[in-house]
């Protein structure tokens, strides 16, 4: 029987509705509050995603802020982040993004295909860490790309609860996890969960040990951060990470995109892409961060 114009629409508010109430369950059920969310650090969960291609049957990735985006103009999200100028999108949809998506995928096929019943095989997907998630639009990007299995984070959860969570055009599968936590409380998680294990591991085990195929930060940082995140969490042999990085460090007020490999090794740089001067919002984990993004004015409370 088929189902009346209501009744469908009903339907899927509800689904949409229990999609979404998964991206905050993380913030949810560690008890975090949206202003001192960044007071601790969390326990991450078992990547569910890890053995299979795909959550199948569950709609894609979408954040209403997606095609709000203006070349050269920045558009405020919430007091505490903007959704980027669209320059910065077409950068996280370049071709070293998609070089290191074919990659994993062709390493997936790969070790698919020789692994034994015995070994665990590697997760399916591609998987992306999305620093300073903001409002969920490079989000969106990487999903569409392929990184289905996305790991988004964000000191302040106001702009990605606004567009993904209450907009009812938001919409956010399982593979999809936000966390209500800046990117130093996200690495000490990390590194108590993985960090034992990141050395001496088989290819096949690399999705296990929650190493990423892309990493994007969507604010200005030290050029030691990107090598730390680089070289400790990428999957070695194509991980990418792309970053706006400080032409000197603690200077806030210029950066210079740059890709880099698992090694720390600098791939690409520009200072300027197309008409828009690289320029992002400061690190608030960092002393030297100054200004209305920074603390006190943000209620952003550093780690101790």
């Amino acid at each position: 029987m088929e189902l009346g114009i209501q009744q469908q629409q009903h339907y899927a508010s509800n689904r949409r509705s229990f999609l979404s109430q998964f991206c905050v369950s993380v913030i949810s059920l560690r008890g975090l509050s949206p202003t001192l969310a960044s007071a601790t650090t969390v326990d991450l969960p078992s990547d569910k995603s890890e053995d299979v291609a795909d959550d199948e049957g569950e709609p894609a990735f979408h954040s209403a802020a997606y095609g709000l985006e203006e070349y050269n103009n920045s558009i405020v999200a919430s007091r505490d982040t903007n959704i980027s100028p669209k320059e910065v999108y077409d950068t996280i949809s370049s071709e070293y993004l998609r070089g290191a998506h074919a990659a994993a995928i062709a390493k997936n096929a790969d070790t698919s295909s020789n692994s034994s019943s015995g070994r665990r095989k590697r997760r399916m997907t591609p998987k992306a860490l999305d620093v300073g998630a903001g409002a969920g639009v490079s989000t969106e990007i990487l999903y569409n790309m392929g990184y289905q299995t996305i790991d988004a984070l964000d000191w302040s959860g106001k702009a990605w609860e606004r567009y993904v969570i209450d907009d009812p055009a938001g919409v956010c599968p399982t593979s999809v996890q936000f966390y209500e936590l800046d990117d130093e409380r996200y690495l000490e998680s990390w590194r108590r969960k993985y960090g034992g294990e990141k050395e001496g591991h088989s290819e096949q085990e690399e999705g296990a040990n929650g190493l990423f195929d892309a990493i994007v930060f969507n604010f200005a940082i030290n050029e030691s951060k990107a090598v730390t995140f680089a070289t400790e969490l990428l999957n070695k042999d194509h991980g990418i990470l792309l970053a706006p990085i400080n032409t000197s460090t603690d200077y806030w007020l210029k950066q210079r995109y740059k890709v880099m490999d698992a090694s720390g090794k600098v791939l690409w740089s520009a200072d300027d892409v197309g008409a828009w001067s690289v320029l992002f919002q400061p690190d608030v984990t960092q002393d030297t961060c100054q200004g209305i993004w920074c603390s006190p004015y943000n209620g952003f409370q550093k780690k101790k």
